[in-house]
């Protein structure tokens, strides 16, 4: 196995593993409050927990995706008219078909993970398993 595809392979791992929420089962003595089924992360809503900040990347992310792939490939293409080459204009095509489908990739993650959790049925709470991590 190349190291290209153990990269990937352990990203995906190392994904999924953050993915399960944990259910801790503690008292509540009032000097902190518990978040019913929302793992690891936290409340999505409170500005101090990792689940808002992964929410906070994640809506970034979903902007600067196809702001990024207007910009980019438009050099590419720009690059390869100037220079008025055809091996030039053919990669910049390919570059455009692969950051395409990563931009829609974006968009399609969370349904994704929410799918995932549901067959594999390690959902916290079943009717947001993400928690509002979107």
């Amino acid at each position: 196995m190349n190291n290209k595809k153990r990269l990937v392979l352990f990203s995906l791992v190392f994904i999924v593993l953050l993915l399960i929420p944990l259910n801790i089962h503690a008292l509540n003595t009032g000097n902190f409050s518990l978040i019913a089924d929302c793992g690891a992360f936290g409340n999505p809503n409170d500005s101090k927990s990792t689940a808002w900040l992964l929410k906070e990347i994640f809506s970034i992310v979903k902007y600067a995706g196809p702001f990024l792939l207007l910009i980019l490939s438009s050099i590419d293409f720009m690059k390869a008219i100037i220079q008025s080459d055809q091996e030039n204009m053919n990669k910049a095509q390919k570059k455009l078909l692969i950051r395409v489908v990563l931009v829609l990739a974006l968009f399609f993650v969370p349904d994704f993970v929410f799918v995932i959790l549901q067959i594999f049925d390690i959902v916290g709470n079943p009717d947001d398993p993400t928690c509002g991590i979107e």
